[in-house]
């Protein structure tokens, strides 16, 4: 019963291709197989590799410092944007929660004292309106 397993086994082993037994320095008998192996095998460095890891080594740490703050560059993009997303969202919430939208428009604006307004003029061009000014707006003109 055991032999027939061994044959089983070896039916499923590959067979050298005419390639690898040009290669081998002794010719393959029937018990023997060629395949691709990755072995680890340890040597002594000479002083020149030594110093070669050295480099290798300090490349590796500047080229991991440089992901790290890649890393983080791409991070705080992406959190900006999750910012920006819940921030249009708590607006949107709000618009629909009150029946009114506060949006924000980069204006040019004229504080008027006199009457405690100050007058805002829309960049994108539409109307102009007036509202009351601020107290930070009052320090403006101090």
């Amino acid at each position: 019963m055991a032999l027939k397993k061994r044959e089983k086994t070896k039916s499923k082993m590959k067979k050298p291709s005419d390639k690898v037994k040009a290669s081998r320095i002794a010719p393959l008998t029937g018990d023997e197989m060629t395949h691709a192996q990755t072995i680890s095998q340890s040597r002594e460095l000479t002083v020149a590799e030594v110093a070669e890891c050295g480099g290798d080594l300090a490349r590796e740490e500047l080229n991991l410092d440089q992901v790290r703050k890649e890393k983080k560059e791409v991070v705080r993009g992406f959190d900006n944007q999750i910012k920006d997303h819940l921030t249009n969202i708590m607006k949107f919430s709000q618009a629909i929660d009150t029946g009114i939208l506060t949006e924000n428009i980069e204006c040019e604006v004229v504080l008027n004292r006199e009457n405690d307004t100050k007058t805002c003029y829309p960049k994108d061009g539409s109307d102009p309106f007036v509202i009351p000014m601020s107290p930070d707006d009052f320090e403006l003109l101090v």
